[in-house]
């Protein structure tokens, strides 16, 4: 149990991180454009988890008891890293194309 607590410790501090660079990546996948309806949704999102989260992870903990908390924070870390990292590789292919064509523009 020690060891799973300094695991979630360890990812808070990770997911801080992560967390701080959340909105720039929602900007960047918004561009100019849509920059209003991305943040909507990163608001959205954010705000719901935070009204859904505790009552699913107390019904977890009731029915598997009180290890079931740690167990599903540390699945919610895992599926926010993936999330994220998956949103950056869109963002990083949306770059690659637009440099192509910048690229190809200039010949």
């Amino acid at each position: 149990m020690l060891l799973l607590q300094i695991v979630l410790l360890i990812g808070g501090i990770a997911w801080a991180l992560i967390n701080v660079q959340a909105y720039p990546l929602v900007a960047d996948l918004g561009g100019r454009n849509k920059i209003g309806f991305f943040t909507g949704l990163y608001y959205l999102f954010s705000m719901a988890s935070a009204i859904i989260a505790p009552g699913l992870l107390g019904l977890l903990m009731d029915l598997f008891s009180h290890p079931a908390l740690f167990y599903g924070a540390a699945l919610s870390f895992f599926a926010a890293f993936y999330f994220l990292k998956k949103g950056s590789s869109i963002v990083q292919n949306q770059q690659e194309t637009v440099d192509a064509s910048k690229n190809s523009a200039e010949m």
